[in-house]
């Protein structure tokens, strides 16, 4: 092959000298592995940070139901125990006091403050005692409306309950005291200690997690000056 001829005058275009470009060459298998190791590990603490979110919202949720079932409970126990029938129109002791080794203290009392209208509905007797499975209260209606539905309500997370109750006292200091022998009349204050009590770990889940139960404490008399519990302890 000829060369081309260049024209005469013309400057001759000098060659461009051209560089290979670099390929870039695959993932090894080492990379895969650590990347999908590394993808393994963020995905077990992503996963582990939401389970632990969902149980500490499951605990939230279960604590708070847990308090408005024992404040509701609270209410309605401090309800019954205000609307006392009068003595005259019963032939059982308006409030008495038990005690067993195995049950602990029973309280039962009879009540007008079961069912609203409270004072002037039927005659209920109400029972208060704990156990294995909680605090539990039970009343029946007596009487001609013996009929009526009963009543049974629990709090599973307590299973202890003790009773004490304050005299009225004409003169003197007043006294805690845990029974009540008079039939026909009811003492001045009436206080419900709860608790909770458990064996083995479940005892030490339990003295770990454990809040402090306000007692219940309750004016029977309501002309009578109310005794706070730091005042006057049983």
């Amino acid at each position: 092959m000829k060369p081309r001829a260049v024209p005469t005058g013309a400057v001759p275009t000098p060659a461009v000298p051209t560089r290979a470009v670099p390929t870039r060459a695959a993932f090894t298998l080492i990379e895969v592995i650590t990347a999908i190791t590394l993808t393994a590990i963020v995905l077990t603490i992503a996963g582990t940070a939401l389970a632990a979110a969902s149980d500490a919202r499951t605990t939230i949720d279960r604590h708070q139901r847990t308090l408005d079932a024992e404040s509701r409970w609270r209410a309605g126990v401090t309800d019954m125990l205000r609307h006392a029938p009068p003595a005259d129109q019963v032939n059982e002791p308006l409030l008495r006091i038990t005690r067993s080794p195995d049950v602990g203290a029973t309280l039962v009392f009879l009540s007008r403050g079961v069912m609203q209208p409270f004072g002037t509905g039927p005659i209920w007797r109400v029972t208060l005692s704990g156990g294995p499975s909680g605090v539990s209260l039970d009343a029946e209606a007596i009487g001609r409306d013996a009929h009526a539905t009963r009543l049974h309500t629990m709090l599973p997370h307590l299973t202890t309950l003790d009773v004490a109750v304050l005299e009225q006292s004409a003169g003197g200091a007043p006294a805690w005291r845990l029974d009540w022998p008079v039939e026909r009349t009811r003492p001045a204050l009436l206080r419900l200690d709860l608790g909770a009590v458990a064996s083995g770990r479940a005892q030490e889940r339990t003295q770990a997690n454990a809040r402090a139960v306000p007692p219940l404490i309750v004016n029977l008399a309501p002309l009578v000056p109310f005794y706070t519990a730091s005042s006057v302890q049983p």
